[in-house]
């Protein structure tokens, strides 16, 4: 027997070779549509949720500007540095608030930002507004 019939694989070992082949095709195409599938339902979960964490965090976020207008108008501040406002015992520990005063402005006018998070969602509200001669909302975005 030659060195060259030594290394030539019998039909029976390469019909053998085209079968773990096929089978190892087959596996890799099972686990990836098992993958996909995994990904689609785990998507649309993870999607639905942010969703409803948004949906409790922009109301949060108007209610604290609200809050926070309120708070602002009662008391006024006192120097320009930045102010932390809050928490409203209401809205719970997610919501935040800082008021700045806007620098430049004639009549002296504030800038109320809010800040509320539930779970991975963060939703803000901001307000402009003047205290003098009388108290007047310039500008609210949400």
């Amino acid at each position: 027997m030659s060195a060259a019939d030594r290394r030539t694989p019998s039909p029976a070992k390469r019909q053998d070779g085209f079968v773990i082949i096929a089978v190892l095709m087959l596996l890799v195409a099972l686990g990836a549509l098992a993958a996909g599938m995994f990904l689609e339902t785990s998507l649309t979960t993870l999607g639905a949720r942010s969703a409803a964490q948004a949906a409790q965090a922009r109301p949060l976020a108007r209610a604290g500007l609200v809050l926070a207008i309120e708070e602002v108008t009662t008391t006024p501040p006192a120097g320009d540095g930045p102010i932390e406002l809050g928490p409203w015992e209401p809205l719970g520990e997610g919501v935040s608030g800082l008021l700045r005063v806007e620098q430049g402005s004639e009549p002296r006018a504030y800038r109320v930002s809010i800040h509320a998070r539930v779970g991975r969602t963060s939703a803000h509200a901001e307000a402009v507004l003047v205290l003098e001669p009388e108290f007047e909302v310039l500008e609210w975005r949400e």
